[in-house]
C-alpha cells in the first residue's frame, strides 16, 4: 500500500476548522502553477473536470500540502529538487512537471513545457511566408530563459536564407521605469536607423513586441511597412492594445495544460515514465496588422498587394490591380515573382486562405458565410481549396485551433 499524504493530529481526525475531503471519490490533485500563467491553468482546470478529478491549489494553501488531504498526484510548476515535489513522491504520488524550459533533471522527473526553440523558428518561418530578406530578435540582456527561443529563431532564419540581425536591451535596472525606457528608445532608435529595410523583429514578449511598435514610430519608421514586428504569447491586453495591433506566436498553454494532465492519468494509472521533457510546440500564429504584409522591394509592389488585399471579395484582373499602381500586368507579375515566388492570383488565392484561417479561429460563422467574404465563388471551392494547401478540412482546423491545437 502506498504511504498516506494525510496530516494531522491523528488518521482519523482533521484538524479544528478543517473540512476534511481525504475520503472524497474522486481522485484529489495538487496544483501549483503561477496565477500569471492563466491559459495553462485553464488547460488543467478543463481537463481535470473531464477527468473528474479534484484540484487543490496549493497557492490557496500558503504552499504547503494541507492537512487531512490525501493526494493522488501533482501537477506543479517546480523544479526536481523542490520540497513539495520530495514530500509527493515520496509518499508514492506521481508529479508532472509543467514548466517553461527543460530541467537537466527531467529524467528523474516528467515534465510537459513549452519547445521554445520550435516557437523561434515558426516566428522565422512567419517572416520568411511575408518574403522578409532581414529579420532581427529584440531581447534582453543578460538572457534569462530566453536563449532557446533566440537560438531556434536564429538558426531557422538562417536555413530559410534570411539574414538575422541581433539588439538586446541593456537592463538599467537601478533606473526609474521613465528613464529606463527613455534610454531603450535611444538604443533602439540608434540600432534600427542602421538595419536594412524592411525588417522583420520579433520580440520575447507581447509587452516588450507592442513597446517596439511604439518606438519604431517614434523613430520615425512605420509599421509594418517598414518595420514588421511579432510578438510571443498571444496575450489579448497588449496584442488588441497595440497601435497597430500585434501579431503574436501562440504558446498553445491550454493544451500543454491538456497533455500534462494526460501524462500524470497515464502514471496514475502505473504507466512509465518518459526519459526526458515533452516539448510541446507552439499552435502557430495569430496574424494582426504588425505583421499584415508582404516586404516587397518596389514602393508600386507594395501598393498592389494592398489594393489586392483591400478587394479579396472581388476577383479582379491582373491588369485592374496594375493599373491601380500604375504599372504594366507583365511588369507586376514578374515583381510579385521576384518579390514573393508566385504570380497575382498565386497571393490572392493565399490571403484568401489566410483571413478564411483567422475567420474560422475567431467566429462561429459557417463555412458558407465564409466562403463569399473572403472571395471564394462557393464553399466547395473554398473547402478543396483549403485542405489541398493545408491538408485539413475547415470544419478540423476549426475544431482543433479551438482545442488549442493548431493544425
Amino acid at each position: 500500500m502506498k504511504p498516506s499524504l494525510r496530516a494531522g493530529p491523528g488518521r482519523g481526525a482533521s484538524p479544528r476548522g478543517f473540512v476534511r475531503v481525504s475520503r472524497h471519490k474522486r481522485p484529489v490533485i495538487a496544483l501549483q502553477v503561477d496565477n500569471h500563467y492563466t491559459r495553462l491553468k485553464h488547460g488543467i482546470v478543463d481537463d481535470a473536470r473531464e477527468r473528474e478529478w479534484q484540484l487543490v491549489d496549493l497557492e490557496l494553501c500558503g504552499g504547503v500540502l494541507p492537512a487531512g488531504i490525501d493526494f493522488h498526484g501533482g501537477l506543479l510548476d517546480l523544479p526536481p529538487d523542490s520540497r513539495l515535489v520530495r514530500e509527493l513522491r515520496r509518499a508514492g504520488r506521481p508529479v508532472v512537471r509543467v514548466g517553461r524550459l527543460p530541467d537537466p533533471a527531467d529524467s528523474r522527473l516528467p515534465a510537459v513545457v513549452r519547445d521554445e526553440g520550435a516557437v523561434g523558428a515558426l516566428a522565422a518561418e512567419h517572416f520568411a511566408e511575408r518574403g522578409f530578406r532581414d529579420v532581427a530578435y529584440v531581447g534582453r540582456d543578460p538572457w534569462h530563459v530566453m536563449k532557446p527561443l533566440y537560438e531556434g529563431f536564429h538558426d531557422r532564419a538562417l536555413a530559410l536564407g534570411i539574414r538575422c540581425h541581433l539588439l538586446r536591451f541593456k537592463s538599467f535596472r537601478r533606473l526609474p521605469e521613465s528613464e529606463r525606457y527613455r534610454r531603450r528608445q535611444a538604443q533602439f532608435t540608434d540600432w534600427l536607423r542602421k538595419m536594412p529595410m524592411p525588417l522583420g523583429v520579433f520580440s520575447w514578449g507581447d509587452t516588450s513586441a507592442a513597446r517596439v511598435c511604439f518606438m519604431a514610430a517614434r523613430s520615425g519608421f512605420s509599421v509594418p511597412a517598414q518595420v514588421a514586428v511579432l510578438g510571443r504569447g498571444n496575450n489579448i491586453g497588449p496584442c488588441e492594445c497595440s497601435l497597430p495591433q500585434l501579431s503574436s506566436v501562440d504558446l498553445n498553454d491550454e493544451a500543454r495544460g491538456r497533455e500534462a494532465c494526460g501524462l500524470l492519468a497515464r502514471l496514475m494509472a502505473g504507466d512509465a515514465a518518459p526519459d526526458r521533457a515533452v516539448l510541446f510546440p507552439p499552435a502557430g500564429v495569430v496574424t494582426r496588422q504588425s505583421t499584415d504584409l508582404l516586404a516587397a522591394s518596389d514602393p508600386r509592389v507594395a501598393e498592389a498587394l494592398r489594393y489586392l488585399w483591400d478587394h479579396l471579395d472581388e476577383d479582379l484582373p491582373v491588369k485592374e490591380v496594375a493599373r491601380a499602381v500604375r504599372m504594366a500586368p507583365r511588369s507586376l507579375q514578374r515583381a510579385f515573382r521576384k518579390d514573393f515566388n508566385r504570380g497575382v492570383n498565386a497571393e490572392r488565392v493565399r490571403k484568401r486562405l489566410e483571413r478564411c484561417r483567422e475567420l474560422l479561429r475567431s467566429t462561429d460563422l459557417t463555412v458558407a458565410a465564409i466562403a463569399p467574404l473572403v472571395g471564394f465563388r462557393s464553399k466547395d471551392y473554398l473547402h478543396a481549396a483549403f485542405r489541398r494547401t493545408f491538408g485539413t478540412t475547415p470544419r478540423k482546423y476549426r475544431l482543433a485551433a479551438r482545442q488549442g491545437q493548431e493544425t
